[in-house]
């Protein structure tokens, strides 16, 4: 599990982000499909995807999230 965060981290320095249209479909996906991650409990998918899109409030819930469990 905190291998694949860490990838995801490194992913997410790599790319970089602008404002074209395209790129702010492709965000508003990538926000379901963080979504449907936390719906189906897959917190690794989850964070990595929180972490990329900088969603840090979001990162914030899904580790207290797990520190519950």
């Amino acid at each position: 599990m905190a291998l694949g965060i860490y990838k995801g981290i490194c992913q997410a320095f790599a790319t970089s982000h602008s404002n074209s249209p395209l790129l702010q479909e492709e965000e508003v996906l990538r926000g379901q499909e963080l979504e449907n991650a936390v719906s189906d409990s897959d917190y690794t998918k989850a964070i990595q995807l929180a972490f990329e899109l900088r969603r840090p409030h979001r990162l914030l819930e899904l580790f207290s999230q797990l520190a519950r469990y």
